[in-house]
């Protein structure tokens, strides 16, 4: 272990106490299991001794986040742009963010991918109406105009589905086509074209179904959103019903 007489001895070996190690750039602070050299009754350690400190901010900028129950080990100033005081913590205390690696959307079952569409498409029109009752228009905008995107995508895929002979055109219900298929049933203002004077179906009380949270059965919606908007669009040889007052939920 190394010996000095002064302290000047000391700082010129590039020793620093605690305090001038922490107002150093960067600021340090002397590991957990450092030892140091007593000099006068006051404790110097060599740069290897010691550790940087970083603050939150700076630890995400490296890749690097602070855990909840890091107790910091000091606090700094910054004067600009406002003057703040914050925490900082010891760079061994850090622990690397974790990757999430997404997965690129892709093609799924064709039908699977209408029916994602469609309880999405549910589930903003739910919330356009939560958002207008709320007064935030902006948000209503938003959940409505994402709404009929995705209602837009799903007689893409109807159009498909019933030229593959997937779905089966079913008739009329509250002016709207039902189709079926596969265990599925979806309803759509897309009607074929020599099928606009079919018979309707039972009438019934039109029921306004609540969209459920996101099921088991559903796939990811980006999923379905690629696998409906890769789809040419053959919705236009279809006639077209009006829409009737309410959305369709199926």
């Amino acid at each position: 272990m190394a010996e000095f007489k002064t302290k000047k001895a000391a700082r010129a070996a590039e020793l620093k106490t605690a305090k001038e190690w922490f107002s150093h750039y960067p600021a340090m602070v002397p590991k957990r299991d450092a030892t140091g050299v007593a000099v006068k009754g006051e404790s110097f350690f060599f740069v290897e001794e010691c550790e940087e400190v970083l603050s939150a901010t700076g630890a995400g900028a490296r890749g690097l986040i602070v855990p909840r129950d890091a107790e910091p080990v000091g606090e700094k100033f910054r004067g600009r742009p406002t003057a703040v005081y914050y925490d900082v913590y010891r760079l061994s205390d850090c622990t690397a963010k974790r990757v999430i690696t997404k997965r690129p959307p892709r093609a799924i079952d064709l039908l699977l991918a209408i029916f994602t569409v469609t309880k999405a498409a549910k589930r903003y029109r739910d919330a356009a109406f939560a958002h207008y009752r709320a007064d935030r228009h902006g948000f209503a905008t938003h959940a409505q105009r994402t709404k009929e995107n995705l209602y837009r995508l799903k007689d893409r895929g109807i159009a498909q589905a019933y030229q593959e002979g997937r779905l089966s055109f079913e008739g009329i219900y509250h002016r709207l086509g039902l189709y079926r298929g596969d265990g599925y049933c979806f309803h759509s203002t897309i009607i074929p074209r020599d099928r606009m004077d079919a018979e309707a179906l039972d009438e019934q009380e039109w029921i306004h179904i609540v969209a459920s949270p996101k099921g088991s059965r559903e796939g990811r919606l980006k999923d379905a959103k690629h696998t409906l908007s890769s789809l040419s669009d053959q919705t236009g040889d279809f006639d077209r019903c009006p829409a009737p007052g309410m959305d369709y939920d199926d």
